[in-house]
């Protein structure tokens, strides 16, 4: 059974577009952090430390996926955001406080949101995201695919 499942998982991802694998990177990391605040709120630091874990490997990622050759002044940016997450998400650890991460989640959320309209306009003309001029650019942005899985 946990063969098949893990079959599924890769089959799945492998049919899922670029857009919607950023997308479930997005969703996870922001599900690891409101799963963290719970963990916070039920003083239990293993699960506070393993969800902002995950977390952090998502957002590292995503900054390390960036191809800085494509577009210099967008990947700048976001890199500057998903380091000032990073410092947050550490902050929140050291001090055992949910308001970094909520400013995390904030800016992870916004990020999701444009995202999301940028693939849903992709997918919506029919033509796969990256097809106009901007979404072109900011496609090529982000390497050729995310390295890492969600789980747990």
């Amino acid at each position: 059974m946990r063969k098949a499942l893990v079959q599924y998982r890769k089959t799945a991802n492998a049919a899922n577009s670029r857009g919607q694998i950023l997308l479930k990177l997005y969703d996870g990391a922001i599900r690891f952090l409101e799963q963290a605040k719970v963990a916070m709120a039920q003083n239990r630091p293993d699960l506070k430390g393993t969800r902002i874990s995950k977390a952090h490997a998502i957002i590292s990622e995503l900054n390390a996926t960036l191809n800085h050759d494509i577009s210099p002044e967008l990947c700048a940016n976001l890199s500057s955001l998903y380091r000032f997450m990073l410092d947050q998400l550490t902050e929140a650890n050291r001090l055992n406080s949910p308001e970094p991460l909520d400013v995390t989640i904030e800016l992870l959320d916004s990020l999701r949101g444009a995202w999301r309209e940028a693939v849903k306009t992709a997918e919506g003309s029919g033509a796969p995201v990256g097809q106009s001029m901007q979404l072109q650019k900011t496609r090529n942005a982000i390497s050729e695919r995310p390295r890492l899985s969600i789980t747990g």
